[in-house]
């Protein structure tokens, strides 16, 4: 992600697998996140149940120099979850795309 700035806003998806029988535990778990973020930096906006390889979509928002600290320090590490896959957006690319049309 070179060209983004150190301390600068943004956006993550982070798709969350369960073990089999934790999704009520790791649901909740998650859910205390939503309600007050371990980490001031960040805000878990939303969270959506899925069906397939993940059970949860995990809608955060916060600075993309610490994402990765979020991600391993309070989301990996809840008991329960068995993997993560995230994908992050970047409203700077979104405006320069908006212009070209």
């Amino acid at each position: 992600m070179s060209g983004i700035k150190k301390a600068e806003p943004g956006h993550a998806i982070v798709f969350v697998s369960s073990g089999c029988g934790r999704e009520t535990d790791v649901y909740r778990a998650l859910k205390k996140y939503q309600e007050k973020s371990p980490d001031k930096n960040f805000e878990v906006a939303d969270i959506e149940p899925l069906f397939g390889e993940y059970n949860y979509g995990v809608f955060i928002k916060g600075y993309y120099n610490s994402l990765p600290d979020f991600i391993v320090n309070y989301i990996r590490s809840i008991d329960g979850v068995i993997d993560t896959k995230t994908h992050t957006g970047y409203k700077h690319l979104e405006k320069n795309w908006t212009k070209r049309q």
